[in-house]
C-alpha cells in the first residue's frame, strides 16, 4: 500500500500492545490504540501488519468482531457498539489540508516529540496543531498531505488509511508560542517538503 510506511505501523501496534483493539467491519480491519486509528482494506492489508497484530491476538477477528487487548490479557467482544465511520470519519467533510512542518517540540520522559501541522482554520486564521512524531511518520509526509478537522480534531492521512489525534493544547490558538511559530514559518517560508530528512 503506497504512502503507509509498513515498518512504522509495526512498530506501533508492537508498542500498543498493553492497550490496541483491531476489528474488521465491512471488509475494513480497524487499528486503535485509542490516540490513532488504522483503516485497511481486510484484502489489501499488508502481510507483516497482520503477522504482527496475530502476534498479539493469536487470532483473526471475523466480520464485526472485536479482539482487545489490555494489560496483557485479551478479550473477544462480538458485537462492535459504535459507527467508528460515523464518529471518527465524519470529521473529513470538513476537514481542510494542512502541512506537515519541519519543527518538532522536542519532548521529555512524559511527553513525545510533537511535530507541528500548520492550516487555515474555516475563519481563515493560522493555526498550529502539535502531533504525536512518531504517529504521523506510519505514512509517508514528504508525499500524502496532512488534512485537519479542528483543533481538538483527528488528522487525515490517505484518505483515512490513518486518523490521529492531536495533542490537546490548553493555552489559545494565539498565544505567544503560536505567534512565535507562526511568525518564523512566515520568515523562513517553511515547506511541508523539507520536513522530513
Amino acid at each position: 500500500m503506497n504512502g503507509l510506511n509498513i515498518k512504522q505501523v509495526c512498530k506501533q501496534i508492537k508498542a500498543a500492545k498493553p492497550s490496541i483493539l483491531w476489528w474488521r467491519n465491512n471488509d475494513q480491519y480497524y487499528v486503535t490504540n485509542r490516540h490513532w486509528i488504522i483503516r485497511l482494506p481486510v484484502d489489501q492489508t499488508p502481510r507483516e501488519i497482520l503477522i504482527q497484530l496475530f502476534s498479539i491476538f493469536a487470532e483473526i477477528p471475523a466480520e464485526g468482531q472485536i479482539l482487545n487487548s489490555w494489560h496483557g490479557s485479551i478479550s473477544n467482544i462480538s458485537k462492535i457498539s459504535q459507527d467508528v465511520d460515523g464518529t471518527v470519519y465524519s470529521y473529513m467533510q470538513k476537514a481542510v489540508i494542512g502541512k506537515v512542518t519541519p519543527l518538532v517540540k522536542v519532548g521529555d520522559m512524559d511527553v513525545p516529540d510533537l511535530r507541528l501541522i500548520h492550516y487555515k482554520g474555516k475563519d481563515g486564521k493560522n493555526r498550529i496543531l502539535y502531533v504525536n512524531d512518531e504517529y504521523i511518520r506510519m505514512v509517508d509526509i514528504k508525499r500524502e498531505p496532512v488534512y485537519c478537522s479542528g483543533e481538538h480534531s483527528p488528522l487525515f492521512f490517505m484518505d483515512g488509511v490513518l486518523a490521529v489525534l492531536p495533542m490537546r493544547r490548553y493555552a489559545e490558538p494565539d498565544d505567544d508560542e503560536a505567534k512565535f511559530i507562526l511568525n518564523w514559518m512566515a520568515a523562513n517560508m517553511v515547506d511541508a517538503t523539507a520536513a522530513i530528512d
